[in-house]
C-alpha cells in the first residue's frame, strides 16, 4: 500500500537535518529535554511546587543601581543559540553597563539547578524557563517582576492562552511569555486524498485513517504514537485525554484520573498504540525515521514538524502540497491540544538585579529594527518552535520575512497556529487554577506507566484506578 508520489519520496534523512541546519533539532518530534525524549523538555507538568517568597524588595523609592554582571540561567544548550543570545545583549550591555553571563544547561535539569541554587544562594538574576520549570521554581520566582515586564508590553499584547499558562493562579504572573509551541497531528495529505480518507482530527477520523494505512507485512503501519518509557508518551497522550475532557486533578485539585473520561482516553489511545503503531518502544527518536521512509503516513509530534517539512523536503509551498497537520484535536467532549509556553523570568534576588533582570526582558521582547530586532532574530532561530505568543508579533512582517517561514501556507500564520495557541492545555492547570503536584506525579511515571500498561494489553478501568491511587498516596 505503498505511495508514489514522487512529492513525498525524497525522505528527510537525519545526515541531512545535521548538515542542513545546526539549530535544526533531532527527529521531527524532539527538540531536547528529559532523557531526551520530549519535544519541550517538559513532562507535560507544571513543575513542584515551593513555598511563595517575597520580591526581594528594600522599601526604596529610587531606582536601585545595576549590577556589573548578570547571570541568565536558559536551555538553550546549542552553541549557535548562545552566540545569538550573545548577540541580542550587546546593546543591552553596552546602554546599562550590566556584563551578562549565560549558564545553559539542559531543559530537564532546570528544575533541580533552581533548587540546589536557591539552597546555596547563588539564583541567577533572569532565566528562560519551559513552563514545568518555572513552576516548580514557583517559591523563588519574583511575581512582582514578571508582572511588571508583562505589564510594561502590555497585558493586551498576548494571547489570552500564554498568560493564562504563566498566571500564578492569583493575578500574578511567575513569568513573560517568550515562545510557544503545540502538539499537532501531521499526515500525508496526498495519501488521505489518494485513499479518500477524513482528515485524521477526530477520534473517529485518526482511527479510520489508521486502519487504512495499515499493512505490517509490507512494513507500513496505521500510525505513530509515543509508547515508550519517556515523558514523550505523555505529552503525546495529553491531545487525546484533554479533547475528551480527561484531566488529572478536577477544579478543587482532587485527583481524577480514575473517572470515565480518562479510561475512554487510555483505551483509545492504547489501542491505537497495540493495532497500528510499528513494533516496539516509540520514542522522539523514532518518528522522523519511520515517517521519512514512508512506513507511517500519521503520527503525532509538536508543531516544529512544519519546520522539518518546510527547510528540508519543501522548496516552495507548492511542494508542501504531500503534507498537513490537525493542530487541534476535535475530541468526543472538545477541540483541543497540548501546548508549552516558554518565559523568561526573575528571581528573588536583590533589587539592582531585579531592576537589570527587567530591563534585559523588555529587551529581548524589543522589535524596533524589525527583522533584525532582538526579538525577531530570536524567533528566527527556530521556526515553527519558536512562536510568538503575541498576535502582533506573528502578524508583523517582520516576523514574516524569513526563508522558511515564507515557505508555509497563508492559513498556517494567520489562523491555524493561533488557534491552537489559544485552545491549547495540559495537565496540571485547569482554567486558571494551577495544581504543581503534577511535577511528582509525571516525574515518577505515573502517567507514562498507566498509558504503557494499558498498551500492552491490561484493563484500563483497572490501571486507571490503581494510578490514581498512588497519585493520592504520592502527593497527599
Amino acid at each position: 500500500m505503498g505511495d508514489n508520489n514522487k512529492k513525498s519520496v525524497n525522505p528527510v534523512t537525519r545526515r541531512r537535518i545535521v548538515q542542513g541546519s545546526t539549530l535544526a533539532l533531532a527527529g521531527l518530534a524532539g527538540c531536547g529535554g528529559d532523557n531526551g525524549d520530549t519535544s519541550d523538555g517538559s513532562d507535560g507538568s507544571d513543575g513542584s511546587d515551593g513555598d511563595d517568597g517575597g520580591d526581594g524588595d528594600d522599601g526604596s523609592t529610587s531606582e536601585p543601581d545595576f549590577p556589573d554582571q548578570m547571570t541568565l540561567l536558559h536551555f538553550e544548550t546549542n552553541q549557535d543559540r548562545r552566540d545569538a543570545i550573545t548577540e541580542i545583549a550587546e546593546p543591552w550591555e553596552e546602554e546599562t553597563g550590566v556584563e551578562l553571563n549565560q549558564r545553559a544547561i539542559a531543559e530537564a535539569d532546570l528544575p533541580t539547578e533552581i533548587g540546589s541554587s536557591a539552597a546555596a544562594g547563588t539564583l541567577p538574576g533572569t532565566a528562560e524557563l519551559s513552563n514545568r520549570a518555572l513552576f516548580s521554581g514557583r517559591g523563588v520566582v519574583s511575581r512582582e517582576d514578571p508582572t511588571q515586564v508583562v505589564q510594561s508590553i502590555g497585558e493586551d499584547a498576548f494571547y489570552d492562552r500564554a498568560l493564562q499558562f504563566v498566571n500564578d493562579g492569583q493575578g500574578n504572573y511567575l513569568g513573560v511569555p517568550l515562545y510557544v509551541w503545540t502538539q499537532t497531528i501531521p499526515y500525508s495529505e496526498d495519501y488521505r486524498q489518494e485513499n479518500d480518507l477524513p482528515v485524521p482530527n477526530t477520534w473517529e477520523g485518526f482511527e479510520t485513517f489508521a486502519e487504512a494505512a495499515n499493512d505490517p507485512d509490507n512494513n507500513q503501519y496505521g500510525c505513530l504514537l509515543a509508547s515508550d518509557q519517556s515523558q514523550f508518551t505523555t505529552q503525546t497522550f495529553q491531545m487525546f485525554a484533554l479533547s475528551n475532557d480527561a484531566h488529572v486533578f478536577d477544579t478543587d485539585g482532587n485527583i481524577v484520573f480514575d473517572d470515565d473520561a480518562m479510561v475512554e482516553a487510555l483505551e483509545f489511545y492504547g489501542r491505537m498504540c497495540r493495532d497500528y503503531n510499528p513494533p516496539g518502544d516509540m520514542g522522539a527518536g523514532d518518528v522522523g525515521p519511520i515517517w521519512n521512509d514512508r512506513q507511517v503516513y500519521l503520527y503525532s509530534s509538536n508543531i516544529i514538524s512544519i519546520y522539518f517539512e518546510t527547510a528540508f523536503q519543501a522548496e516552495t509551498t507548492e511542494d508542501l502540497d504531500y503534507y498537513d497537520f490537525a493542530a487541534l484535536l476535535d475530541g468526543p467532549e472538545k477541540e483541543t491540544t497540548f501546548g508549552e509556553v516558554v518565559s523568561t523570568t526573575t528571581f528573588n534576588v536583590d533589587a539592582g538585579t531585579r531592576r537589570a533582570s527587567r530591563s534585559f526582558q523588555e529587551h529581548f521582547q524589543s522589535t524596533e529594527g524589525g527583522v533584525e530586532s532582538p526579538y525577531i532574530s530570536f524567533l528566527h532561530l527556530q521556526p515553527a518552535l519558536f512562536n510568538p505568543p503575541r498576535p502582533d508579533i506573528m502578524e508583523s512582517d517582520a516576523f514574516r520575512d524569513q526563508e522558511i517561514i515564507q515557505r508555509f501556507r497563508d492559513e498556517w500564520i494567520d489562523e491555524v497556529i493561533p488557534n491552537a495557541i489559544e485552545n491549547m492545555e495540559r495537565f496540571g492547570r485547569r482554567g486558571e487554577e494551577v495544581f504543581p503536584e503534577i511535577g511528582d506525579i509525571t516525574g515518577n511515571f505515573l502517567i507514562t506507566d498507566a498509558v504503557r500498561s494499558v498498551i500492552d494489553g491490561d484493563d484500563p478501568e483497572t490501571v486507571a484506578s490503581e494510578t490514581a491511587d498512588e497519585m493520592r498516596d504520592l502527593i497527599e
